[in-house]
């Protein structure tokens, strides 16, 4: 209907009329349905949305579509293909039709048969999207494994847990919903790329700030529906491609997990609780694997959207005291003041690099041989790093004999 019912021409009024006088039924389909003429909403007595195909229906279309006469390899499984790739029939189709092509063309005396290689390079070029989207989210298939984190181990096993349970619930059709909070946002894309590594799942990531714009010029087409929407609508949408878990990194501290009633004359906070408001909705009906990742601890009781709330601590001493290390000059490295600077400032792994980076960058600058020096370090912890009160490690307030605080 899309060529012959566009908003307000003639040949459309035409068309409403002779339907309106048609004693048999009417069928008519579009994939553009905010381009039709609303003249027609009263004269159709049924609508219906025919959203993306679950991975049950997609099994059962890549059975279908397949050629009887076609050989399959012993490595091509079609249940596999169904769960991790959401695509329509078309697609589907149009991918098995490129796989028996490069099959044909690849045989050997007539003997063609289709490999895994031939339908994932085949299934790559239907992934493709015709409108860049790298502007709202970057996609990416992460190889980081849960062995390779530098946080402890009883998280990491933790985590392996998720991704178990996660498998069993994509069994029944139920979604999983994650907030990280961690004062390094690196470390916590880490923890997530593992995850969705032991998933299978790529990452499609969101800057927490961006996707939350409700400006009607951040919207964007969404490619299966053809609306205008909302990043943040754009992100939550069925969409075809390969299998994936939503990231919302939150690089900004915009997350605000609790209400205040009196910052509700704050213009600024409580714009920030309607975007939260509007991403705990999307949550409600969710059905996939979603992770937040957010400096913001949380505060009070956890959101009901939320299944799960990790708080990444941080790795060992000794872990970080080698890290320390392996950017320091050997020459100025002191046992015990590389101790105090590991208990007074505990880091990440990513924190301690980029501080230890800057620190070399300052070293060069002021023509200083070697690597960074523990002052060079402390000086750019002051700079980068928040003011945080803690307990003294040693002795007693020598005035009260009460244990001081100081500012680190």
């Amino acid at each position: 209907a899309d060529d012959l019912f566009e908003d307000n021409s003639s040949i459309t009024r035409s068309l409403l009329i002779e339907i309106e006088k048609a004693r048999c039924v009417v069928i008519l389909a579009t994939n553009k349905p905010v381009d039709l003429d609303p003249a027609m909403e009263r004269r159709l007595a049924i609508k219906v949305y025919f959203r993306l195909p679950d991975v049950e229906l997609r099994y059962r279309m890549w059975q279908a579509l397949m050629p009887g006469f076609i050989k399959l390899a012993p490595d091509v499984d079609l249940r596999k293909l169904a769960e991790r790739y959401l695509f329509s029939g078309g697609l589907i189709k149009n991918s098995l039709f490129m796989a028996i092509n490069a099959s044909l063309i690849n045989s050997n005396n007539g003997n063609s048969v289709v490999t895994r290689e031939m339908i994932e390079q085949a299934v790559a070029l239907q992934s493709l999207q015709m409108v860049d989207m790298s502007h709202l989210c970057r996609v990416y298939a992460p190889n980081r494994k849960f062995a390779d984190l530098q946080i402890k181990l009883r998280q990491r096993e933790e985590f392996g847990n998720v991704a178990k349970a996660y498998q069993r619930l994509q069994g029944k059709r139920l979604g999983l919903n994650i907030l990280i909070t961690s004062s390094d946002p690196q470390t916590g894309i880490d923890v997530v790329g593992a995850l969705a590594h032991e998933c299978r799942l790529k990452v499609r990531e969101f800057d927490y700030r961006v996707v939350s714009s409700k400006s009607d010029d951040a919207k964007v087409v969404d490619p299966v529906s053809q609306k205008k929407v909302f990043p943040m609508d754009y992100a939550f949408a069925a969409g075809t491609g390969d299998a994936s878990m939503i990231l919302f990194i939150d690089y900004d501290g915009l997350a605000k997990w609790t209400s205040d009633k009196t910052e509700d004359k704050d213009e600024t906070n409580g714009h920030l609780r309607i975007l939260n408001v509007d991403l705990l909705s999307h949550l409600r009906t969710h059905q996939g694997l979603f992770c937040m990742v957010t400096q913001v601890p949380l505060q009070g009781m956890l959101p009901a959207e939320f299944n799960l709330h990790f708080n990444l601590e941080y790795p060992p001493e000794e872990t970080q005291m080698r890290r320390w290390e392996e950017h320091m000059d050997k020459a100025s490295i002191n046992e015990d003041e590389l101790i105090a600077l590991v208990e007074q400032n505990p880091m990440h792994v990513a924190e301690i690099d980029f501080i230890a980076r800057q620190a070399l960058i300052q070293a060069i600058i002021q023509s200083k041989g070697g690597g960074p020096t523990i002052k060079g370090i402390h000086n750019v912890i002051a700079r980068y790093r928040p003011k945080r009160f803690v307990p003294l490690l040693f002795g007693q307030n020598a005035d009260n004999g009460r244990r001081s605080m100081t500012s680190i």
